[in-house]
């Protein structure tokens, strides 16, 4: 059986649709440069604007200005600081901590403490208990120590220039300069002293030439006395065929120079080469017949 078959409902156009015959333009003068007036077709949609997104914010990070930061304080002071102005230099130390807690206030913190230490180095300097020498280093030390724990690299530089040129910093070493200059006049007057109480150059130098004469003198006596003491002794020779040029000249009893002379004239005989050069027993024998021969 046929079934009679089921019209389909009209569906409803949809409102975003685009219709067959699109809207008229209103009527109406347009504007010089008008798309539609130009072509007569209304303009492209415009492009949405790109939005950029928002900047990322580093880990452990924040916009806001951090808080000032307290001033670090030394653990150690710097090594070969004098022993006898630790404890006082401690004090210090404290003492402008407490006028200066924030790092921002660095300079000002080193030029307290120098300002305060001061009068002690130059006692101890006075007192002959330290060197003029060694007592900038160690003060120079300190304040660089205190700058580096309380500020970045980049700033550290600047910091200790501003710190070495300071008030307190060139009262310190003026400080040092006076008491330098004050000693080297008492050295200087005790050397005058000492120089005028010694004999004159000339009577000191016969006097050491004198005492070398002496020497010389003594030490040729002793010589000559042994040169006699072995003179032909046939000890000296006992059975070797060559014996070294220091045995040859004790047993002749003459000096290195004239055992050379003798040799240059044929009188001795040498055998051997370099180091190994010797002169023969029979020559010596024949030189000088031993004392009490065998």
């Amino acid at each position: 059986m046929n079934r009679p078959k089921k019209s389909k409902p009209k569906t409803a156009r949809r409102a975003n649709a685009t219709p067959a015959n699109p809207p008229a333009p209103p009527a109406g003068p347009r504007p010089a440069g008008d798309p539609i007036e130009a072509t007569g077709a209304p303009p492209p949609p415009k492009k949405p604007r790109p939005v950029a997104p928002e900047p990322i914010t580093p880990v452990g990070h924040s916009w806001r200005q951090s808080d000032p930061e307290l001033t670090q304080l030394p653990r150690d002071l710097p090594p070969h600081y004098p022993n006898g102005l630790e404890n006082r230099t401690w004090d210090a130390i404290n003492a402008a901590r407490e006028l200066f807690p924030w790092q921002s206030q660095i300079v000002k913190f080193c030029r307290k403490v120098i300002s305060t230490i001061t009068p002690a180095f130059l006692v101890e300097v006075e007192a002959g208990r330290l060197r003029t020498d060694l007592a900038e280093p160690p003060m120079r030390e300190l304040y660089e120590l205190v700058v580096r724990l309380n500020c970045r690299d980049s700033e550290r530089l600047d910091l200790e220039q501003e710190v070495q040129g300071s008030e307190e910093w060139r009262s310190f070493v003026g400080g040092l300069a006076k008491l330098e200059a004050s000693t080297s006049r008492v050295s200087a007057s005790e050397t005058v002293e000492i120089l005028a109480s010694a004999p004159e150059p000339a009577v000191q130098a016969t006097r050491t030439a004198k005492r070398k004469d002496r020497r010389k003198t003594r030490k040729r006596a002793v010589t000559n006395k042994t040169r006699r003491e072995h003179k032909g002794d046939p000890r000296l020779l006992n059975e070797h065929r060559r014996v070294a040029f220091r045995t040859a000249e004790q047993y002749l009893g003459i000096s290195e120079r004239q055992r050379q002379n003798l040799i240059k004239r044929g009188s001795l005989i040498v055998e051997g080469q370099g180091q190994n050069r010797q002169i023969t027993t029979d020559s010596l024998r024949k030189y000088l017949p031993p004392k009490n021969p065998k």
